[in-house]
């Protein structure tokens, strides 16, 4: 009997829309892009959304304008956006692919779907990684990165303060990855054919619907960050209203996500009638 091709490894990001949304409302931008429909025989797999690419010049190349001749050289960036869409077990699960996520609108996806469903899958001696986010006189963004796979315990999390906000680690049914992490979207690193896409969707939204994560990772519920459109629109009303009030001892801010430094010098609070905002 002749020895069947090895399958690749694919890193898979998967986001869950939210229950009552179709593609249509989970698409942020809808212009310029392809609908090509996705199919294996006879069988459908989805629809595959694709923006045109473009291609654009790159960033670094403006520090020697004037000063090098870098015209005939072809330095050019291509940016690739794709999203497959595919409903499974009455859900509707969307896979991005390069900058596939800028075209989902923000809010259409189920918040922590990533994260539950890892903890559901995982075995809890078997972490690879953590992000989690302090909440304290100074609030603090960390990853850290064990040298072997251990417990949460392990890397010291206190379940007063600290929400965890995506975790990596080993899944036990090895079928379902090599590696799983996530927080809204679920990254899985899987070996797999685009036919066994159907079966895993339908499997990832049996993990997330399960609770056994409360066995092993019962705290994760315990404090928690709002994400949800709706809630933050108006937690940031409340936010105005104290600072309206001059109540700035009850607040205070920081930067949501980690931030390369040698990026960014700074931020500064722009308070005016025509624009309320931050810029970096």
């Amino acid at each position: 009997m002749a020895r069947t091709k090895d399958k690749k490894v694919w890193p898979l990001t998967i986001f869950l829309i939210k229950p009552g949304l179709s593609q249509k409302d989970a698409l942020a931008d809808r212009e310029d892009l392809l609908e090509i429909p996705v199919r294996h025989g006879k069988r459908s797999i989805g629809r595959l959304v694709v923006k045109r690419p473009q291609d654009s010049a790159p960033t670094w190349a403006r520090l020697f304008e004037g000063h090098a001749d870098l015209r005939g050289l072809g330095l050019r960036n291509r940016s690739t956006a794709a999203v497959l869409f595919t409903r499974r077990g009455g859900s509707l699960f969307a896979l991005t692919f390069g900058y596939g996520r800028h075209l989902l609108e923000p809010g259409t996806w189920v918040e922590n779907f990533g994260l539950k469903t890892t903890l559901n899958m995982v075995e809890s001696d078997k972490i690879r990684s953590i992000d989690r986010k302090r909440f304290d006189e100074l609030t603090t963004l960390t990853r850290e990165q064990a040298s072997r796979a251990g417990s949460v315990e392990q890397f010291g999390l206190d379940m007063e303060k600290d929400v965890l906000r995506a975790l990596v680690g080993t899944p036990r049914d090895r079928k379902l990855g090599q590696s799983v992490a996530g927080l809204d979207a679920l990254v899985a690193r899987v070996e797999c054919e685009l036919k066994d896409l159907p079966r895993l969707l339908t499997t990832y939204g049996n993990e997330y619907r399960k609770r056994a994560y409360r066995r092993s990772f019962r705290w994760v519920d315990q404090i928690g960050e709002v994400r949800d459109a709706s809630l933050v629109e108006g937690l940031d009303e409340d936010l105005v209203s104290a600072l309206d009030a001059r109540k700035p001892a009850t607040c205070w801010m920081c930067a949501p996500e980690p931030l390369d430094w040698g990026l960014v010098a700074g931020f500064r609070y722009v308070w005016s009638r025509a624009s309320r905002g931050v810029e970096g």
